[in-house]
């Protein structure tokens, strides 16, 4: 597993934590852009894997097609459940 940095969201889509997980920032060879190669894929799940308490947190992957703001290789990690979850009619 590499290296990977949390940052903060300073747009956040949800107050309760928004952070963007991007491969080491000091490491050149991973400034990419936003598509996912299986190493990616396998950092990803094993940092799913030690989020605690399980279940707490979600990661996900938007790629530029899919409404990404920026072209470069990130990640979102989210609190969960997401707001829409939280309402109950």
């Amino acid at each position: 597993v590499r290296h990977w940095d949390v940052l903060h969201n300073i747009s956040p889509v949800d107050p309760r934590g928004h952070y963007l997980l991007l491969p080491a920032l000091d490491n050149t060879k991973e400034w990419r852009d936003q598509s996912l190669i299986p190493k990616d894929c396998h950092d990803v799940t094993y940092l799913a894997s030690t989020i605690n308490p399980p279940g707490s947190m979600v990661l996900c992957f938007n790629s530029v097609g899919a409404g990404a703001s920026q072209n470069h290789i990130h990640c979102h990690a989210w609190v969960c459940p997401p707001p829409p979850l939280l309402c109950r009619d």
